[in-house]
């Protein structure tokens, strides 16, 4: 007679869900640190074209039409930041959210787990003991 965990069918199953939830925090991880590369790409050109238009105040050969181009495009770069800024937070959100039910799954398997070990063991020693009382009828 050979040990089988009656739970085998429920462990099997939390392990596919773990698995799943872990592919699904790469993927919020990958997704986040896009969002921050992109914000970061944006704030760094806000910063020169903010940059750019200080140096044409400090210029005296500055025309108005450059001086509104840049004041238009570092406004649409403030709200594209805005907007990215805003993407970064959900997808922090997302991704603390995958490691919070990735933690549950996780735990959910190791329970099981230590419950087919225990099963195991306590199986073992029944076994043991029927083979130490076999023997000593025989004997």
């Amino acid at each position: 007679m050979s040990f089988h965990f009656r739970l085998q069918t429920v462990l099997k199953v939390r392990q596919r869900e773990r698995d799943v939830q872990q592919q699904l925090v790469a993927k919020a991880r990958t997704v986040h640190a896009k969002c921050i590369a992109d914000r970061n790409l944006l704030a760094s050109h806000r910063e020169t074209v903010i940059g750019e238009l200080r140096s044409l105040n400090e210029q005296e050969a500055w025309s108005l039409d450059q001086v509104l181009h840049r004041q238009r495009h570092a406004e649409q770069l403030g709200h594209a930041l805005a907007i990215a800024e805003a993407t970064v937070v959900d997808a922090s959100f997302q991704l603390e959210s995958g490691i919070e039910r990735l933690v549950i799954a996780d735990q959910s398997v190791r329970a099981l787990e230590r419950l087919a070990e225990r099963q195991f063991a306590e199986y073992q020693d029944r076994k043991t003991k029927s083979a130490a009382r076999e023997s000593t009828y025989v004997g």
